[in-house]
């Protein structure tokens, strides 16, 4: 079974991106939080599309999960955090001589320097709960998280909170509600 987690709000997210002193480590820090990334995704990406004014990235097949496409849940985020501006730390990032997972600690190692108060995971799981509110399929969702949608329910659906479930169906009602105007 998977460990709760008290995800952050997207209040918590933006006042702590807004406190990370370095641009580079500000962007990784903040194309996590909009597009969901796994802590080493992000050094995996091909940027190209968000630099044309689209909002979509397109995750490298060099990852754990290999290629997929995938777009910002909050989408204002890509301007608010100047996503299009790519500033990525220098790190070492040539897999003949490191790994995944070295990369990651890298991420996580930034996130404890600047006393961030949850993981690099956590801006990925409330991204999945956000979609959700979004009203986005799971097996979208999943797709761009590159795992299955069994995966997807199992694990991001049990950390919904009662406050996740009152804004799911306040959306929901309102969508409702438009629907019969």
């Amino acid at each position: 079974m998977t460990k709760v987690r008290d995800l952050p709000t997207d209040s918590a997210i933006v006042e702590q991106w807004e406190r990370i002193p370095n641009p580079s480590w500000q962007f990784v820090y903040a194309i996590m939080a909009a597009y969901g990334l796994r802590n080493h995704e992000v050094f995996f990406c091909n940027y190209d599309a968000l630099r044309q004014g689209d909002s979509r990235i397109d995750v490298l097949s060099t990852t754990k999960t290999g290629s997929h496409e995938v777009w910002p849940f909050q989408p204002e985020w890509v301007e608010q955090f100047n996503l299009r501006q790519i500033q990525l730390p220098e790190i070492n990032c040539d897999l003949t001589t490191t790994t995944l997972q070295r990369v990651g600690q890298r991420v996580t190692a930034q996130f404890r320097r600047y006393g961030i108060p949850f993981s690099p995971y956590d801006l990925r799981h409330a991204w999945a709960v956000r979609t959700i509110h979004f009203g986005l399929p799971d097996t979208v969702a999943a797709k761009m998280m590159g795992h299955s949608t069994a995966i997807h329910s199992r694990t991001y659906h049990q950390w919904m909170t009662r406050r996740d479930q009152e804004q799911a169906v306040a959306a929901a009602l309102a969508r409702h509600q438009v629907g019969k105007e």
